[in-house]
């Protein structure tokens, strides 16, 4: 982690992170702080499953020096879990309501089933996060329960 001042704005660089500007409110802090460990957790549940990431590895990859902050930012690892499939599900159903109205009325299966997959295909093709860690996420009960209920 190295910080870099550029135009009187402070730049934290994180090699495997994208570089963004510092935010200037506490309140843009954590926001700012809550998506980097959130994005960090997402980019190591891909690469390395779901069991294989500690959540002390993820605050350690995402620069941050207090153990305790995926804790305070976000909850538990089971919540963590929840707000990334959340992150993914929202755009999906949205995309999933579009398409339903648009073939509302339409007497072929094809134009139906569309509707059911291309939302998925669509926003997972545009994702960093495989198919297989939302699928993978699903098996746990906690989690299962949850995702049906938000």
């Amino acid at each position: 982690m190295r910080i870099v001042t550029e135009d009187r704005m402070l730049l934290m660089i994180n090699d495997s992170l994208p570089v963004s500007p510092r935010p200037v409110s506490r309140k843009e802090q954590r926001e700012a702080t809550r998506e980097l460990l959130l994005t960090t957790a997402e980019r190591l549940f891909a690469e390395q499953g779901l069991s294989q990431v500690s959540m002390r590895h993820i605050v350690e990859v995402a620069g941050q020096g207090n153990n305790s902050a995926l804790k305070y930012h976000i909850g538990t690892r089971a919540d963590l879990i929840r707000a990334i499939v959340r992150k993914h599900g929202e755009p999906v159903a949205v995309r999933a309501r579009e398409m339903a109205e648009k073939v509302r009325g339409s007497t072929n299966p094809r134009d139906h089933l569309a509707g059911l997959v291309l939302p998925y295909t669509e926003h997972l093709a545009g994702s960093a996060i495989p198919a297989g860690m939302l699928g993978s996420t699903l098996k746990w009960p906690s989690i299962r329960y949850s995702v049906r209920r938000s």
